[in-house]
């Protein structure tokens, strides 16, 4: 992080800075040591992760869950309640162009909905 920190700082142009907001949330996020829905929050769950629109183990998926976690270790907790007990968990996100749609219907609405206002600060490099 400290390096990516050093880039910020000598960025001479708002483009390069901007450009770096990524990694540097990225690499932020990476510091914490909080368990997430997608690093073993729902451990002793047999876990599904859905976004709509978005086939599991694709590149877009992959950004998708970190996105959710970055969100989670910024709010300090999960997207939704881990429950007690073991029984199978679904947890459906949303993907690219759906997320004002389906923010009526999540647990939190308000962190898709900051997720969808704030979404290119959370874009991750391809």
């Amino acid at each position: 992080m400290n390096i990516i920190l050093e880039q910020l700082v000598q960025a001479t142009t708002y483009e390069a800075q901007r450009n770096l907001i990524d990694s540097l949330i990225q690499a932020w996020s990476d510091t914490s040591t909080m368990a997430t829905t997608a690093t073993g929050a729902y451990a002793g769950h047999p876990l599904t992760i859905t976004f709509e629109g978005i086939a599991p183990s694709t590149p877009e998926y992959q950004a998708w869950l970190d996105k959710l976690s970055i969100m989670e270790r910024f709010n300090g907790r999960t997207f939704n309640v881990v429950p007690a007990g073991s029984d199978p968990v679904t947890v459906n996100g949303a993907g690219e162009g759906k997320v004002q749609q389906r923010q009526n219907r999540m647990p939190h609405p308000e962190l898709f909905g900051l997720l969808n206002a704030s979404e290119p600060a959370y874009r991750l490099a391809a």
